[in-house]
């Protein structure tokens, strides 16, 4: 599954998110499951507010991430797919 390049990925509102340490605890009350992120999906996370559409935030990261070698589309795509099997997008 592939969202289209334009869509503005929104997260579900009542995920609790906790950081601890390099990593980011998510907690979905609805299904009872604790999701664990590293460091460059809770960026992609924090990207996924209804404001930012794919190709935002591959200028975004692309800003902070200086490494040109990186796919970030394809990475990008990847998480929120990701994000999508599991529920945790609106």
């Amino acid at each position: 599954m592939h969202i289209d390049r334009q869509a503005r990925p929104l997260v579900r509102s009542d995920i609790a998110v906790q950081v601890i340490g390099d990593e980011v605890m998510l907690y979905d009350s609805d299904n009872e499951k604790i999701h664990v992120l590293n460091h460059s999906a809770y960026a992609i996370w924090q990207l996924c507010n209804g404001e930012n559409s794919l190709v935002d935030m591959c200028e975004q990261l692309a800003a902070q991430y200086e490494d040109s070698s990186l796919d970030l589309v394809d990475d990008i795509q990847t998480t929120i797919d990701g994000f999508i099997q599991k529920g945790l997008l609106i």
